[in-house]
């Protein structure tokens, strides 16, 4: 990835978008100053303040706010925020998405229903769980709805 550069405050300050590595790098940091300090040495790979060499870790809030702002410009993709409003009181928010989150409850909703639709199967034909799910799910719907009839 290409280097980046920026200057507040007599801080000057080459460092790197942050990358999938970063993010497992960080998966068991739970306190959030700790985890923003990680993030940070990993993608800065030099800072100035006036000419001298400080590590990461040394960097005044100014630049470290900067220097997030930047990061985001990077990968815009990477936080997908969501505005949101109140049809009652029209109060207005904004709020994070958690698209592994979100996807993550979609695959538990998705392998939920065809354990469902699995047992349903078995039950009502006495199919194994491999025959059942070597099916198309077409196949597999019309069956259902014939057990839905029944």
């Amino acid at each position: 990835m290409s280097e980046k550069e920026l200057v507040i405050d007599g801080c000057s300050v080459r460092f790197r978008p942050l990358n999938s590595l970063d993010l497992e790098a960080c998966a068991e940091v739970e306190e959030k100053q700790a985890l923003r300090r990680l993030l940070f040495a990993r993608c800065v790979i030099e800072a100035r303040h006036e000419g001298r060499e400080i590590a990461a870790h040394h960097l005044p809030e100014p630049v470290i706010a900067g220097l997030a702002a930047r990061l985001s410009e990077c990968d815009p993709q990477a936080e997908v925020l969501l505005d949101l409003e109140c049809p009652s009181c029209k109060h207005r928010w904004q709020t994070a998405l958690d698209v592994a989150g979100f996807l993550w409850d979609e695959l538990v909703v998705q392998a939920r229903r065809l354990l469902r639709e699995v047992h349903a199967l078995a039950g009502t034909y006495g199919w194994s769980e491999a025959d059942i799910l070597a099916m198309s799910a077409r196949r597999r719907n019309f069956y259902l709805e014939l057990v839905a009839h029944e």
